[in-house]
């Protein structure tokens, strides 16, 4: 049986876009960063359920740090997000 896809965007809470010329994550008081405060994931998905980094270089490929670039990361996010919303329903 095929689901249609659609998202609430009542039960989203956050989507942070930031550009810059350093990383700053003070902010963030989650077990997501190794010790030298970067962040640990696997292709953009984190060991925390529900957080996720994108724009990152090299998140999978040399483009992934530049706006022209990121589209491949965003696609494979959002197939993750979307799984996981899938399976839920």
């Amino acid at each position: 049986m095929n689901h249609p896809l659609s998202i609430d965007v009542d039960q989203i809470e956050t989507i942070i876009w930031s550009t810059g010329f350093r990383f700053n994550y003070s902010w963030v008081d989650l077990p997501v960063f190794n010790e030298m405060g970067e962040p640990v994931h696997d292709r953009g998905v984190s060991r925390v359920d529900g957080i996720y980094f994108i724009g990152l270089p090299w998140l999978y490929t040399w483009g992934s740090g530049c706006f022209s670039g990121v589209a491949r990361d965003a696609e494979y996010l959002a197939e993750k997000i979307i799984g996981k919303v899938l399976a839920i329903i």
